[in-house]
């Protein structure tokens, strides 16, 4: 305050030009100062302390990102046609399997016709190969009988004569109701195989109407009636322009980043307290479900990301929003802990100051968990027990110097007051 005093005055008398002023001013000054520098007051301090405590100490990491839908499910139409109807709104609420719009494509329907009279013609020579097969069976058991008769001792001139060739028809019935089962088996494939065409074909017929593979909120509809859809059985062109998209709304999730240093003390399963920018009176809790192991690297920063489900869903939240997360990666409870500013080192370890009879005293203590509201002492102190803090002097700051004394005295005729004076403009001054 007297260096303050002492520069108003001399700028007020440089302006105004009055150099007896001046000089008594500059005398009187250097003498304060002077007395300042090599007679001040004994050095006296003031101790402030803190009691140590017992509680909850916690380390946590902190990462940002946006919220996004861990449940969706892309909306496109197996068949090609045109649009015929579209039975919901987005923002509607849908179940699985509940109709969602409507595809027309009377080709699929001229074509299942033809394959349903496919299959009713090979039902047809089915029938015809088992009639077949049957009258093949009975004229085969009728030579059976036959040749069975000629071949007994009674048996007639006649029946023997006929028997040779009897044997020969034999034969030939054998193979003709051979070639009839080959046929029937062959008929029946062909049966069965132009029926799964058919069927098939009903399938693709009924996915004209499209449904809803899950049930959720309908957020995107792409698609308007009367629009040609070419029909798209999946992949990433479809996945990327759906015609219509649904979420499930209760599945939001955070999608957070972490650096490489924070990541490596994040578990599955931790605490993770969530805030967002768009609604500051909301905070959630919530739990770290994953952590992809693969980082993404970008101009030599890398970086991981890792989910974060809410505990609660919030109807007032969004996909895309950005969000805060405070992740819990250490807990202790009932620890003795202090202000981490109150250690102190040297080379033979870690201490703290106590007072004894109004006098600081080096302590050695044991130190654990370090975080932002203090450090575990493990051993060397008690509950209760007072420790110094902070220590004020009322000694004068060392970077008083001799320059800035000569400073003070250093009032060249039209230059500029430095030092302790600062630097404002003279007059022209001669002592």
């Amino acid at each position: 305050m007297i260096m303050n005093l002492l520069k108003k005055i001399v700028s007020w008398c440089l302006i105004h030009k009055n150099r007896i002023i001046i000089g008594g001013i500059i005398v009187i000054g250097s003498s304060l100062i002077g007395y300042l520098l090599f007679h001040s007051q004994p050095v006296k301090y003031t101790y402030i302390t803190q009691p140590v405590q017992k509680g909850t100490l916690i380390n946590d990491v902190t990462g940002t990102g946006n919220l996004e839908y861990a449940q969706s499910s892309v909306v496109n139409s197996q068949v090609s046609g045109y649009v015929t109807s579209i039975d919901v709104h987005e923002g509607q609420i849908v179940t699985a399997g509940e109709k969602l719009y409507q595809v027309q494509n009377s080709n699929l329907t001229t074509q299942a016709d033809k394959y349903y009279a496919a299959y009713l013609q090979d039902k047809q020579v089915v029938s015809n190969d088992q009639t077949t097969i049957i009258q093949d069976q009975n004229n085969l058991n009728n030579l059976n009988t036959t040749v069975t008769a000629d071949q007994q001792p009674t048996a007639t001139p006649l029946q023997q004569q006929a028997l040779g060739t009897t044997e020969q028809q034999q034969t030939v019935a054998r193979q003709q109701l051979n070639t009839a089962q080959l046929a029937l088996v062959a008929a029946q494939a062909n049966e069965n195989a132009d029926w799964e065409t058919y069927v098939n074909q009903l399938s693709t017929i009924n996915q004209m109407n499209v449904t809803a593979p899950i049930s959720g909120m309908i957020t995107n509809i792409n698609i308007s009636p009367g629009q040609y859809l070419s029909g798209s059985a999946g992949g990433a062109a479809a996945a990327n322009n759906p015609q219509m998209l649904i979420v499930n709304p209760k599945s939001l999730v955070a999608d957070i980043t972490l650096n490489e240093v924070d990541v490596v003390k994040v578990r599955s399963g931790q605490n993770v307290q969530l805030t967002f920018n768009a609604i500051n009176s909301l905070n959630l809790t919530g739990t770290v479900t994953s952590i992809n192991p693969i980082g993404t690297i970008s101009q030599g920063v890398v970086t991981y990301s890792i989910v974060v489900t809410p505990s609660l869903f919030n109807s007032q939240l969004k996909s895309g929003m950005s969000v805060t997360a405070t992740i819990t990666t250490e807990v202790k409870n009932n620890v003795i802990y202090i202000p981490s500013s109150a250690i102190k080192s040297n080379s033979s370890g870690q201490y703290v100051q106590i007072l004894r009879n109004n006098r600081p005293v080096n302590l050695t203590v044991q130190t654990g968990l370090v975080t932002n509201n203090g450090t575990e002492i493990t051993k060397g102190l008690q509950v209760g027990e007072k420790i110094i803090t902070q220590t004020i002097s009322n000694q004068l700051p060392k970077s008083l110097n001799t320059s800035q004394v000569n400073g003070l005295l250093k009032l060249n005729g039209g230059g500029k007051a430095s030092g302790l004076f600062g630097g404002g403009k003279a007059g022209k001054s001669k002592l």
